[in-house]
């Protein structure tokens, strides 16, 4: 039993090490500085050429960061398990009824932000990518470089985390597998890591960019279905714990 409890909480602590290394991906998997020809190429009309566009700083990708959109479920009902271990049946239903309910609200917030801006954004970077000569030459200033490298080596570390966390959770409960729900969810997590590990590495270097948007765009309208469908799921249980408070 005791080992089972501690398969079961470093489960969950990876599986938290995932979702914070995801969010932290922008400050891991970042674009070095925008310079030379092609970095002049953006400010064309602009007096202030040479310092004020040797301080642009290629943007990261957003593939990575958004993979917390479907990661963040998978710890939110890791968490809930955990919590059923310690509190009540009652009390466990109306923290995990209300909690559900107030995060599916953030999340839909979160994640239509997070879509609509991606969307703007690849469709700046296909409109650059074929406005030649400048508007490719900007583009490939700020996009261009992807570090496809360092990406790869953080989805593979990641893959690795979730993969082993999710191995010490079937030891420590093997009736997990019998959640579909969970199943499922930890499913789509790990393929989403590898079509976007396939997106980057199967493009040519230069529009690596733009498949990773295409990827943080996946991410995030699944991210949304998510967070509408706990939002449905969460009702039955506040209609519940109503019912229980008039009846008390």
């Amino acid at each position: 039993m005791a080992i089972r409890r501690t398969f079961l909480i470093i489960s969950f602590v990876m599986m938290a090490l995932v979702l914070v290394l995801e969010l932290a991906a922008p400050h891991l998997v970042g674009g070095g500085t925008v310079t030379g020809v092609a970095a002049i190429a953006i400010s064309v009309g602009d007096e202030g050429t040479g310092a004020e566009v040797a301080s642009i700083d290629e943007p990261p990708g957003r593939g990575i960061s958004y993979l917390a959109f479907v990661d963040v479920a998978l710890v939110f009902l890791l968490g809930q398990y955990l919590l059923s271990q310690v509190l009540t049946g009652r009390v466990h239903g109306r923290v995990t009824g209300i909690g559900t309910l107030v995060g599916s609200f953030v999340m839909i917030f979160v994640a239509l932000i997070a879509l609509i801006i991606a969307i703007i954004e690849i469709v700046i970077m296909i409109s650059l990518f074929f406005a030649f000569p400048f508007g490719t030459a900007a583009y490939m200033a700020i996009w261009g470089g992807f570090p496809r490298g360092q990406a790869a080596a953080l989805l593979s570390a990641l893959l690795v985390l979730q993969i082993v966390s999710l191995i010490l959770l079937v030891l420590a409960q093997p009736k997990m597998l019998q959640q579909r729900g969970f199943v499922i969810l930890a499913v789509l997590a790990l393929v989403l890591k590898l079509v976007l590990s396939f997106l980057h590495a199967f493009v040519p270097r230069p529009l690596v960019a733009i498949a990773d948007d295409l990827g943080a765009i996946i991410n995030s309208l699944i991210g949304l279905v998510l967070a509408i469908v706990f939002l449905i799921v969460s009702i039955p249980s506040i209609v519940k714990a109503l019912r229980v408070d008039r009846l008390a």
